[in-house]
């Protein structure tokens, strides 16, 4: 099974970050924070230091690196707002070189850019519901590039890409179907997929070809965050009516019923990752849908730099229980052969999820999750 990392790309300065959040805005602000504060258990920093995306000698550090370790790929964050595609530095480093040492595929982050995490539900960049042919072509157009490359994962010739989202279409058959047909007009026949975050999605499959079980999201969501909350569920449908006040009111009345601070141990996510009710909600993907299902691993996570007091947190497993969580993903025969594993990330750090090696706690979930020996 191939060792993938998902690779968050939003370690750079944009005009469009400046805008909503102020002059340098980056997610290294929110680390920083975070570490001076305490707000996470655990103090989380790349090894390297706070590195810029801009600058092509860091990307190819990262990649270098990460082909040291023997990660056999990235799948990236890809970013593109009806035309206007942001935070591509990675992937305008990549469009410029060959290294087949280590493959990529792009995960389409298709979601509205809001404030939501300070309780403020501007929308700092949209999503179309119903986008036309003529702008899902000039965005084909874009991912053609890529997939053309040796690089780029393919099964059976066929290069994967995977949607974030499909609530955020009000039709998204007739979406999917619309990027087929733009594929198509370049001789490309992709296998779509989309990373599952709740037990509710499974109804988008009988529209995609494969799916990722997005952990650590889909055990929070298993285990009743939100998952029946009807606040939330509305302020979701307001957000893409663009009800700004409205949103907010909402938000405020939600946020004095939501969790506050709540903690996972490592050892329920496990009990989790082996329990019926998991593997019977991949038996109903695989059964009625046909699709192809893979693991997105968890190395723990915290988002209290980006939530606060409303953080939702996994703690940082042992070594002993990361290898456990290989080893379930590994036996368990449902999973796909075919797609690449995912571990849940490179480099999240403003969401305490990540296997970079970091200052505070070296390279050791690294080395566990290639194959690489690690001694405690």
């Amino acid at each position: 099974m191939e060792k993938y990392a998902l690779f968050f790309p939003q370690f750079d300065n944009n005009p469009i970050n400046n805008d909503a959040w102020g002059a340098y805005f980056n997610d290294w602000i929110l680390v920083g924070y975070a570490n001076a504060f305490y707000l996470w258990k655990q103090r989380r920093a790349p090894l390297k230091g706070f590195y810029d995306l801009r600058n092509n000698e860091n990307i190819e550090k990262i990649f270098k690196e990460a082909t040291k370790y023997n990660l056999n790929g990235f799948g990236i964050y890809h970013y593109y707002f009806n035309g206007l595609n942001i935070l591509n530095n990675v992937e305008n480093y990549i469009a410029n070189i060959n290294n087949e040492k280590i493959n990529f595929f792009l995960i389409y982050a298709n979601e509205h850019w809001t404030k939501r995490w300070i309780n403020k539900y501007d929308i700092v960049l949209n999503i179309d519901p119903n986008p036309k042919f003529n702008e899902i072509d000039k965005h084909v157009q874009y991912l053609v590039k890529f997939m053309n490359k040796n690089e780029y994962k393919k099964i059976n010739g066929k290069p994967i890409f995977v949607f974030y989202r499909l609530d955020i279409y009000e039709n998204p058959e007739n979406v999917l179907s619309i990027y087929r047909d733009a594929f198509n007009k370049y001789n490309i026949n992709p296998m779509f997929g989309l990373f599952i975050k709740h037990p509710s999605e499974i109804k988008y499959c009988k529209y995609i070809d494969f799916v990722y079980l997005f952990e650590p999201r889909l055990f929070f969501n298993f285990n009743g965050i939100r998952s029946n909350n009807i606040l939330f569920s509305i302020v979701g449908k307001f957000i893409k009516l663009k009800k700004v006040k409205l949103i907010e009111r909402l938000s405020n009345i939600f946020n004095k019923y939501t969790l506050q601070g709540k903690e996972y141990h490592y050892n329920s996510y496990l009990k989790y990752l082996k329990s019926e009710k998991r593997n019977d909600f991949i038996e109903k993907i695989i059964r009625f849908h046909n699709c192809l299902v893979q693991d997105v691993l968890s190395v723990g996570w915290n988002n209290a730099p980006r939530y606060g007091k409303r953080f939702t947190s996994l703690q940082l497993p042992s070594e002993t229980e990361f290898k456990n969580a290989l080893e379930i993903t590994y036996n368990n025969q449902h999973l796909s052969k075919e797609l690449p594993l995912l571990v849940n990330a490179w480099n999240e750090w403003s969401e305490g999820a990540a296997i970079e090696p970091c200052y505070y706690l070296g390279d050791k979930y690294l080395k566990i999750y290639t194959g690489l020996e690690y001694n405690e």
